[in-house]
């Protein structure tokens, strides 16, 4: 996802330039030293100056038509607006869609050959030059590595102190991509964001025969984030390599005592949360669910699922009409045209021996059986918690809500109509309370495409640097959607 990045901001930045020096009272300094810095960046680079002998010959061409295409886009916009649904009156947003589109139809060793930003790079360079005057001082340990393949973003300052530390919750954010690309600089300020909007203290009142007792509870002050840096596909680690990286982590963070453990991920990410959790089932199954046995590991203890990839491979009767493949095509960041090239080929995304009929891979290309998800803690037991997202016009929302149903006893369908953006409770949500089960909460974004949260939605950073006192009851709730929702979330179960 890094090239998409990287991509879309040069070419708005030099869309912005030459408007810039046709009208001089545009001129804004942190304007051109983000220019200067990606173009010295870029175009200094090694890597980058041999790009071309790198790439294969279907993936130079597709780039070198890239401007062309895109300035079509351009051209087109003032007559028939951009993509349609949410962004169709949003030019950046849209320009991107299209961006994202393209880069989607590289080979995938040409994606690989792109991600040449490390996440090292882009948390300890590249976001300490565009926020440190901002949000960056205020989270500890940022950019600081915590084991072989994960990173801080914020570390509680209280979390080697704290005698109880196993009570602190840490956020593990298993980062989108379709395991073909890195971290990007969007989803890195998304989640800043998140972290932001988040409520400093809440008081929690728990009642007993005798008296009403409150206790405070400080949210920001004991809650850490990391990000799990895991290798890509496209640079030969096919899944399930991604996997072990996350349960080496994983026990890492069990064996120093923290028990509190929330997995966050998006698309990509989301399928690898998934996949962690039936790896925990089959593993404690085989234990003969003994808790004490070494190999056993505790289940996390809330999941947040954003667009989660739930079928790896579609099948060609996904791409008809009523299904959200065909009926959303036209309105998100992921394609027919794109997937489905995985019908026919899974070798650069899958091990060769491994199947994606497989629980630890593709649990959504098996016929689900509520047998294999009815003994996962985080789904259904009292005192755990999962919260799922999805978009409403996303091409994957069918696939989501299916796993819904029988991993979560969701009821939620497919909206019967669109509901022009209003966002209805009674179509758009579902949410369990039962005493004796899991807090499950399961969102449908009215208009809503893939990934909008971490993808879309960064901007809020923005917002923060206008209005500093900017907290959940002032953002806007539709613009923001994902994040508004998400943050609920965090205020309720934290």
């Amino acid at each position: 996802m890094n090239i998409y990045i990287y991509i879309y901001i040069y070419i708005k930045k030099s869309i912005l330039i030459s408007i810039t020096i046709s009208v001089p009272f545009l001129f804004h300094f942190s304007f051109y030293k983000k220019l200067i810095f990606f173009i010295l960046f870029h175009f200094t680079s090694l890597h980058f100056i041999s790009l071309p002998i790198m790439l294969t010959f279907k993936g130079l061409l597709l780039i070198l038509l890239l401007p062309s295409r895109l300035l079509s886009f351009i051209i087109k916009y003032p007559f028939i607006k951009g993509i349609p649904g949410k962004y169709q009156h949003n030019f950046s947003k849209s320009l991107f869609i299209k961006l994202c589109r393209l880069i989607q139809l590289l080979p995938v060793s040409d994606k690989g050959t792109l991600n040449f930003i490390s996440t090292n790079f882009l948390l300890n360079k590249i976001m300490k030059l565009y926020h440190t005057r901002y949000f960056l001082g205020e989270l500890n340990n940022f950019g600081k590595k915590f084991d072989d393949q994960s990173y801080w973003i914020h570390e509680s300052p209280n979390r080697n102190r704290n005698k109880n530390k196993s009570d602190d919750p840490i956020i593990v954010y298993l980062h989108g991509g379709s395991y073909y690309f890195d971290n990007s600089l969007n989803q890195m300020e998304s989640l800043i964001g998140i972290y932001q909007l988040l409520q400093n203290t809440t008081t929690i009142t728990t009642t007993t025969t005798t008296n009403d007792d409150s206790t405070s509870v400080e949210r920001k002050k004991n809650l850490s984030i990391l990000v799990l840096d895991y290798k890509l596909a496209s640079k030969g680690y096919k899944m399930p390599y991604q996997l072990n990286q996350l349960i080496s982590t994983y026990k890492n963070l069990i064996y120093q005592g923290n028990t509190n453990l929330i997995l966050m991920g998006d698309s990509a990410g989301g399928n690898l949360a998934i996949t962690f959790l039936q790896h925990l089932r089959l593993t404690n199954n085989n234990n003969n669910n003994n808790n004490n046995s070494p190999a056993n590991l505790p289940y996390p203890k809330s999941l947040i699922l954003i667009s989660p990839w739930c079928k790896i491979v579609p099948e060609i009767s996904d791409y008809t009409k009523g299904h959200s493949m065909y009926d959303n095509n036209q309105y998100d960041i992921i394609e027919w045209k794109a997937v489905k090239k995985l019908i026919d080929n899974t070798s650069p995304l899958i091990r060769d021996d491994l199947s994606p009929q497989n629980l630890i891979i593709s649990p959504g290309n098996l016929p689900y059986n509520i047998d294999d998800w009815i003994d996962i803690d985080t789904l259904q037991k009292s005192n755990y918690s999962t919260f799922v997202i999805m978009g409403e016009y996303e091409t994957l929302r069918d696939d989501i809500l299916n796993w819904c149903q029988y991993a979560v006893n969701s009821t939620l369908s497919s909206p019967i109509k669109h509901t022009q953006g209003i966002f209805d409770k009674n179509i758009h949500q579902f949410v369990s309370t039962k005493n004796d089960g899991a807090y499950v909460k399961c969102i449908i974004e009215p208009k809503g495409i893939h990934d909008a949260s971490m993808i879309f939605e960064n901007d809020i950073l923005k917002e923060f640097q206008k209005h500093p006192k900017m907290n959940l009851q002032t953002i806007n709730k539709d613009k923001y959607f994902g994040i508004y929702q998400i943050v609920e979330f965090l205020n309720e179960i934290l």
